[in-house]
């Protein structure tokens, strides 16, 4: 049964589609929207202009592409783009060699998105993929400030350093982030 009274018997599921030139446009309106949503406070005058710059040009993502040591991906419910993700395969934090280790470097999620179980959707399937590359370690940077950092630690990530927001334009008091990682 796929529906009752027009209601779907099965929420959609949550996949990844991995980025392509004839998404470009799609990412970068959902990464900025999402980012617009969450980290503003980062930045005078509310203009993250800077990050998007570095972030979301058809240039960027033309040579992020080339990579083949990054992921970049729409997140999707269905058919709908609910938010944005990065993954970097090959990439060493603290002790812990590229061999073993991944980067979640972005995972940008739709406001409207948050707070329904997608986050840790997400997560899993970033997990799983990362097992399936016999990768042991997960690491991610998230903001001190921020709604995030309290989600990595419900679901077992650690603080292991300090860092800064690397982008002199944004306000110094709100660059604080901390590496954290998970064993996977």
């Amino acid at each position: 049964m796929d529906s009752v009274a027009g209601i779907p018997a099965k929420a959609p599921t949550i996949y990844l589609e991995e980025l392509t030139p004839e998404t470009f446009h799609d990412y970068c309106d959902i990464g900025k929207q999402a980012y617009n949503e969450h980290y503003l406070h980062l930045w005078p005058n509310a203009d993250p202009t800077p990050y998007f710059d570095s972030s979301f040009t058809f240039d960027v993502l033309e040579n992020e592409l080339k990579n083949p040591n990054t992921r970049i991906c729409i997140i999707r419910k269905g058919a709908l783009g609910i938010g944005i993700l990065k993954l970097v395969i090959d990439k060493g934090v603290h002790i812990h060699p590229p061999e073993v280790s991944m980067l979640l470097e972005k995972v940008y999620v739709l406001n409207k998105f948050t707070g329904q179980g997608s986050g840790l959707e997400i997560l899993k399937l970033v997990e799983n993929y990362a097992q399936s590359l016999g990768k042991s370690i997960l690491w991610l940077e998230a903001m001190k400030k921020g709604r995030a950092l309290s989600f990595y630690k419900q679901h077992g990530f650690s603080i292991i350093q300090e860092n800064e927001l690397p982008f002199k334009e944004s306000i110094p008091e709100e660059r604080g982030m901390y590496i954290l990682k998970k064993e996977v």
